[in-house]
């Protein structure tokens, strides 16, 4: 089975808000120092910021990892401490002020820190979308009109209350609640957006006219169609492999997909071959507008999941 999410939007679904009243029913409260600094990767296409918390066979690996400037990350939490804790019963607060939300999670391996939680976007804070329409399909000619400018990249959550942010919480009703002790993620999160600033100057889009869209790229028609359960390798399936891929489509004027490019994969390499593949041939959107109502070659970003039903 195959999904495909959009990831360019700012707005983010937190799901409904838990009680702390839930944290009764938790069987066990661990507390988990930091046992190294935090660490900035640089990659092609993403920034991720990751840091070891706990010692020995209890260590976890904690990341976030964002693809462009904005409030939006992908987060992987990993390690024995999160042993049969159900994708469909997760929770996770950022901070004392934060509320513990439900999160949708998808479970992976990573060898030696499993196992692995990945939760593909949240953010430190709920945040409101500067454009209504955010990520939807366009279904009507309402929804093609040019909006009040907008800034793609903006970023509404202050670094004020990121500074304020002293741990993350990860919680099972069935199995407890797991804290990382962060230490404020005022410094790290400055890092991280130094890190996607750069990034996206690697684009080849007009960064300035981005920063007053009137309207983003839109997808047309119906976007189930582009990478099929069809398209899933048999060998694949019959090996049990799995895949998350995220990716980015450069789009011309025409809201034609011109390139497209990996900026993180679980791998294996055939799944973002296909994913590009797949993509470039069927993907239909509507182009980006500028300020003037122009349209501009832009920017769809959007992930990929392989993933074989239990």
């Amino acid at each position: 089975m195959i999904y495909l999410y959009r990831l360019i939007a700012t707005a983010v679904s937190m799901g409904a808000a838990v009680s702390f009243s839930a944290l009764a029913n938790a069987k066990t409260e661990k507390h988990m120092e930091p046992s190294s600094e935090w660490a900035l990767d640089y990659a092609e296409g993403a920034c991720r910021l990751a840091r070891m918390f706990g010692e020995g066979d209890e260590k976890v690996l904690f990341y976030l990892e964002r693809y462009q400037p904005g409030d939006n990350f992908s987060i992987v939490v990993a390690g024995a401490p999160f042993e049969k804790f159900a994708r469909s019963d997760v929770r996770i607060q950022f901070g004392e002020s934060g509320e513990l939300r439900e999160e949708d999670v998808i479970e992976a391996d990573l060898g030696r820190f499993s196992p692995a939680l990945m939760i593909s976007r949240s953010t430190l804070d709920e945040v409101e979308d500067p454009e209504s329409r955010d990520a939807k399909t366009a279904k009507t000619d309402a929804d093609l009109e040019p909006s009040n400018p907008f800034d793609l990249f903006g970023q509404q959550i202050s670094p004020q209350y990121e500074a304020a942010v002293e741990f993350v919480a990860i919680e099972s009703k069935r199995r407890g609640r797991v804290v990382l002790e962060t230490g404020s993620l005022g410094e790290p999160m400055k890092a991280m957006r130094k890190c996607t600033d750069d990034l996206i100057s690697t684009w080849g889009i007009d960064i300035q006219a981005h920063r007053s869209l009137t309207r983003r790229v839109l997808i047309k028609g119906d976007s189930l169609g582009w990478v099929r359960d069809s398209d899933y390798p048999t060998d694949l399936i019959r090996k049990g492999m799995q895949g998350l891929i995220y990716f980015r489509l450069n789009v011309d004027e025409e809201g034609k997909p011109t390139s497209c490019n990996i900026q993180r994969s679980t791998r294996p390499e055939e799944f973002d071959r296909i994913v590009c593949d797949r993509l470039l041939e069927r993907a239909e959107l509507i182009p980006a507008l500028n300020a003037e109502g122009t349209p501009i070659e832009s920017i769809f970003q959007g992930a990929v999941f392989f993933t074989i039903p239990n």
